[in-house]
């Protein structure tokens, strides 16, 4: 991403220079036409000019005053959109940051981000690459809750126990045994938080080639994938219940 800011800088800044030299010639020009204004004495200011404050002659009665006011205004024209670029040229000429200032920035937006559409419910809404916000959901199957269930199985095997397994318990069964399995599958919550990004048509429209791309949430200690994990776990069942019913869906 940093190589694609570097890059998307350097191209733009290389248009406004095509810009600027294509500008120049006309710029110059007028300016030595309003230079030379002097010798046929019409009023003028050099930093009136360059600053768009030169007046044009009011009620001018020869074809040489109406000339100086013709290219007043095409000066004035000129003027804007030189002046645009030249300020447009040093903002890009300054706009090069280092990789550790890009990665901070960068690193910054999407916590805070993230603590938004966690904490506040904020979507993201982009014009191209469509919108991201969490949503509550509910599991319509039973989910193991595998780091859960692992600790338990391994404290009843290292208590001398018996981890208790379906097939254990049938062959006990069939051969009218009894069954001493001891219960460690957790099952999570049937509710849960996750984050859904939203692509319309439009967007595809825009942004083509945004469909061979899929969106997968980082996954870790710090991640927001944990973190949204952690909000999920600051409701009690029936307050997410509550939430379900209530919410609406991106």
């Amino acid at each position: 991403m940093f190589e694609l800011h570097e890059l998307e800088n350097q191209l733009e800044l290389e248009d406004v220079n095509k810009d600027i030299l294509y500008i120049k010639p006309y710029y110059d020009k007028l300016i030595s036409y309003f230079k030379d204004s002097h010798i046929i004495s019409i009023p003028f200011d050099y930093e009136d000019l360059i600053e768009g404050k030169q007046a044009s002659i009011i009620n001018p009665s020869t074809n040489v005053e109406k000339y100086f006011n013709v290219q007043l205004k095409n000066f004035n024209d000129i003027r804007r959109s030189y002046q645009s670029k030249t300020s447009l040229k040093e903002r890009l000429s300054n706009n090069k940051i280092k990789w550790k200032v890009f990665f901070f920035i960068l690193t910054r937006f999407n916590t805070l981000l993230i603590e938004a559409i966690i904490k506040e419910g904020y979507v993201f809404k982009d014009f191209y690459i469509g919108k991201l916000g969490k949503v509550l959901a509910k599991n319509s199957k039973p989910i193991v809750d595998w780091s859960t269930s692992f600790k338990n199985k391994k404290a009843i095997e290292d208590a001398g126990g018996i981890p208790y397994y379906k097939e254990g318990f049938e062959r006990a069964k069939l051969n009218k045994e009894e069954y001493k399995g001891v219960k460690w599958l957790v099952h999570l919550s049937a509710y849960h938080y996750y984050y859904k990004w939203t692509l319309k048509s439009a967007h595809l429209g825009k942004l083509p080639e945004i469909k061979e791309f899929s969106f997968i949430p980082y996954r870790g200690d710090n991640s927001a994938t944990s973190r949204l994990v952690e909000y999920r776990n600051t409701f009690t069942e029936q307050e997410l219940i509550n939430k379900y019913n209530s919410e609406l869906c991106l």
